[in-house]
Order: structure tokens, then sequence, then C-alpha cells
């Protein structure tokens, strides 16, 4: 599987985050996260995701997917999904 964990993020005309779900699609399970679980990491990707057709740093690292204006797929490594998970309480 190439991309075992993702956020999906929604945002508002500003570009905040108004909803992001996390998703583990080795297991198939999915968590809403609050607005304190969102990690500053992931802003910075939905911005730099909403304000460039470029979907990779400058290290070439691919960070997701624009699906809509409003509308991003970000991709996550395993350290990252863990320091989410850890920030929801899930343990697993």
């Amino acid at each position: 599987m190439k991309r075992p964990y993702t956020v999906s993020v929604v945002t508002d005309e500003q570009g905040s985050i108004v909803r992001a779900v996390l998703n583990d699609n080795k297991m198939f399970v999915t968590k809403k996260l609050s607005f304190t679980e969102i990690p500053f990491f992931l802003h910075e990707r939905s911005a730099l995701l909403r304000l460039t057709d470029i979907s990779k740093t400058a290290r070439g690292e691919t960070i997701g997917r624009r699906l809509e204006p409003n509308r991003f797929t970000i991709y996550l490594n395993h350290d990252e999904f863990k320091e989410i998970k850890k920030l929801t309480g899930v343990n697993k």
C-alpha cells in the first residue's frame, strides 16, 4: 500500500481547516479530528496545496493532493500518524 496514512481536509474560503479526518488505510479506520487535535504541519500543508499547484516540498517529498479548491488529501508518514493519534488519545 503506497499511502497507508492520510488526512482528508476541507477548508473554508479563507483557507482555515473546517474539517479533518485521520485515515488509517491499512486498518480501514477513520477518526474525525477536533480543531485542537490538528497539528500545525497539517495547516501548513493544506495552505501549500491550496495556494500552489505543487504537491511536493523543496526536498521532493509528495505532501498530498488537491482534490477541489477546498478539499485535500494530505499524506502522512508513520511518525506523523502516531503523533496525531497521540493528540487524539487513540491508542492502538
